[in-house]
């Protein structure tokens, strides 16, 4: 069953990368075209997908795009603002040059330990199936 859920998460996530994060980069390699700057670049298209996934969530019943088509959304303990920016802040970490890899590394074996990914574990939050 976890690694079903596991599944349902990963094309959750596909869907917002697609959906989302890819055309903010390529808009955001567009307007950064210079080497110098495309590492700033791709962190503020990192920025601004955590920050599309901090509005989804805080004003759509925790769902992005892809959660809605996933049938997934996200459960906090609180919902103060702060608690669910800590989430959503976590997962920058995943876009870390050269170290993101590890963290999501890290994140994926979480979550066959316990069942929660290193941003869920971070934010005090869980995904649930929505009805």
């Amino acid at each position: 069953m976890r690694t079903l859920f596991f599944v349902q998460r990963f094309l959750a996530t596909l869907i917002d990368l697609i959906i989302v994060y890819l055309p903010v980069l390529l808009l955001v390699q567009l307007i950064f075209t210079s080497k110098e700057v495309s590492g700033i670049g791709n962190f503020l298209a990192a920025i601004l997908f955590v920050l599309y996934n901090l509005i989804s969530e805080s004003s759509f019943q925790g769902k992005t795009i892809g959660k809605f088509f996933a049938k997934l959304k996200v459960k906090t303990v609180s919902t103060d603002l702060l608690e669910v920016c800590q989430r959503e802040m976590a997962k920058l970490l995943y876009f870390l040059p050269m170290v993101g890899w590890i963290f999501v590394l890290v994140s994926v074996v979480m979550y066959f330990v316990n069942g929660q990914f290193l941003h869920d574990k971070i934010g005090r939050s869980e995904v649930t199936v929505s009805d």
